[in-house]
């Protein structure tokens, strides 16, 4: 089915999950996911001929502009797992990550692999919204660093411990 983002059931999907923004949506979905074939559809190349529709955070986050007002929408079930330090790396100013589903079907990052593993949000005024982020080994040292200005985490689940490990710092922060 042929659809179109700037008119029709098309416009009105990008309204509700992005809202007003002056930048550019892009949108990440696992590769197995059983409708990826209409979510590239419904959103396609750009005018720019920039792709929209990536199997990444980190792809997304690519072809971000800093202080542009770039949306990442990221859909429910969404799984990566950083594995090194600043595994996943938010540099690009301006940017929001908001997750799309509710409770466990949320998009996940799991910090995992050696104990050095981590995010970094090094970007000014970035927002994650709506994501599940979970320790996955014991001893983590810090699991997100952030060290951009004015850095929201909202709606986020972050599980630090459980029964069975425990990190030594949620979120370490070296910014204002």
């Amino acid at each position: 089915m042929g659809y179109n983002l700037n008119s029709g059931y098309g416009s009105s999907v990008a309204a509700m999950l992005v809202g007003t923004t002056t930048g550019k949506t892009f949108y990440v979905a696992p590769s197995t996911l059983s409708n990826l074939n209409e979510l590239q559809d419904l959103f396609s190349f750009d005018s720019d001929g920039v792709q929209r529709v990536y199997t990444s955070l980190t792809s997304a986050l690519a072809n971000c502009v800093a202080s542009r007002g770039d949306v990442i929408l990221v859909a429910p079930g969404y799984t990566e797992t950083v594995a090194t330090a600043s595994g996943l790396t938010v540099s690009k100013a301006g940017v929001t990550i908001r997750g799309i589903g509710n409770g466990s079907l949320r998009p996940t990052i799991t910090v995992n692999g050696v104990i050095g593993a981590s995010i970094l949000v090094s970007g000014a005024n970035v927002t994650i919204d709506n994501v599940n982020i979970v320790a996955g080994l014991d001893a983590l040292t810090a699991m997100i660093n952030v060290t951009g200005a004015d850095v929201a985490f909202t709606n986020c689940d972050i599980t630090t411990n459980t029964a069975a490990l425990g990190v030594v710092l949620g979120i370490l922060t070296a910014a204002t």
